[in-house]
């Protein structure tokens, strides 16, 4: 991927994360009030709110004109799947995991002090276990889980996901931590640089 391309990718996740921002914020918002909202152009926006589409985070719905006449007006509305997602924050001598639901709203979370950069799989197990724990808490069970998002503190390798970096997290090196949170998980796991992923959470949330 050339670099504009990457930005041009950049840029694209940024106006989907906008829009898709307004629209769990308003509940429901027509294409038109949601581009004058963003600020963005009328093609931008309909080819993100495709793209939300397709990726089932939003739906659009008819509605019936106030007057009874005329065509129906599309809203669009946010789209939250059921179930339970888990977080991840790995840090230089600390797990820590919340349990949340679609929406983001934290059910339970809990923390535990680890020497994680001499620990890679001691470390991983920890996660695993207070993720488990932390579902108990929260009144719900593994099944429940969709997916787990974590971040670490070290680089990562973009097109392997595996750590490369001997100078930080050296027993971690040639390690893919998604591969292996996935294997104790039993579901797919997302993982980052806990820089990336917090500039995300910012994104989204402020």
């Amino acid at each position: 991927m050339t670099t504009e391309q990457s930005e041009l990718s950049a840029r694209r996740r940024r106006s989907r994360l906008q829009l898709l921002q307004v629209i769990r914020e308003r509940g429901g918002i027509t294409r038109g009030d949601l581009s004058q909202v963003t600020g963005l152009s009328r093609s931008a926006t309909a080819e993100g709110v495709q793209d939300l589409i397709a990726g089932h985070l939003i739906a659009e719905r008819r509605t019936a004109p106030a007057n009874g006449r005329g065509r129906p007006s599309g809203l669009l509305v946010p789209v939250a799947p059921e179930g339970i997602l888990g977080a991840v924050d790995i840090g230089h001598n600390h797990i820590s995991v919340a349990v949340t639901d679609a929406t983001g709203r934290v059910l339970c979370e809990s923390t535990q002090v680890v020497e994680v950069d001499e620990h890679a799989q001691i470390s991983l197990d920890t996660a695993w276990r207070l993720l488990r724990e932390s579902l108990t808490q929260a009144g719900v069970t593994e099944a429940d889980l969709l997916t787990v998002a974590a971040g670490i503190p070290g680089p990562l390798d973009a097109k392997t996901g595996i750590v490369r970096s001997p100078t930080i997290l050296s027993n971690w090196v040639n390690l893919d931590p998604a591969r292996e949170l996935a294997r104790r998980v039993g579901r797919a796991v997302y993982v980052d640089n806990d820089a990336n992923m917090g500039a995300q959470g910012e994104l989204v949330f402020g």
